[in-house]
């Protein structure tokens, strides 16, 4: 089986901080696009919280999908935040 990757860690392994409401709207949108893809919801895993300690259960994506989600994120990284599918 894959590793599964959840948006914190995803942020982190491409270097960028991400405020809570950006997350918060990349998160219900790579959902969404997941839901519409799979016609189901993602798993959902039990990960540590990026700051401070403790846990809390993410949306968990396989790594075949870590491009279609990368390149939402890059929009964030260039000033934009559209809504747009991620189909590639």
């Amino acid at each position: 089986m894959s590793r599964t990757w959840s948006l914190p860690e995803i942020y982190k392994d491409m270097g960028i901080e991400v405020s809570a409401e950006v997350s918060w709207k990349l998160g219900n949108e790579v959902r969404d696009e997941w839901e519409r893809v799979k016609g189901y919801p993602p798993e959902r895993e039990l990960r540590p919280k990026s700051k401070g300690g403790g846990t809390h259960v993410l949306a968990v994506y396989p790594e075949e999908w870590l491009p279609r989600i990368k390149k939402r994120i890059s929009y964030y990284k260039h000033g934009q935040l559209p809504q747009m599918k991620l189909d590639l």
